[in-house]
């Protein structure tokens, strides 16, 4: 049985797609207009995987056809999307933490620099 998840389906659950990539599955995703819809190719495109995101709805058929075919390539990425995962900028919780941090300090900063 072939396991993907096409993210289209599930348009009102953004963290879908980061569940699916640490459980292994593949995701194709047809980005849309609202940013629960794009979550997809974002989380895609930080794990390097950029071809699993289609540009128009026939370009979606074609890959989720192209991707059913391909058994061994399925079978790699199902091995493979755990560790993706992990070892991407998704998932460095440190360094999230620096960021918003910095943020937040350059946030309240200009804010400062406006009260005067």
């Amino acid at each position: 049985m072939l396991q993907r998840w096409l993210s289209r389906l599930a348009r009102r659950r953004a963290s879908g797609p980061a569940d699916t990539g640490a459980a292994d599955v593949p995701v194709l995703t047809l980005p849309g207009t609202r940013s629960v819809s794009r979550s997809a190719g974002s989380i895609l495109t930080t794990v390097g995987l950029q071809d699993w995101i289609a540009s128009t709805p026939e370009d979606y058929v074609r890959r989720a056809l192209a991707a059913a075919s391909d058994a061994g390539r399925l079978r790699e990425l199902r091995g493979s999307l755990r560790a993706r995962m992990r070892s991407s900028p998704l998932m460095d919780e440190a360094q999230f933490a620096r960021d918003a941090e910095g943020a937040y300090r350059g946030m309240w900063r200009t804010w400062c620099a406006r009260a005067q």
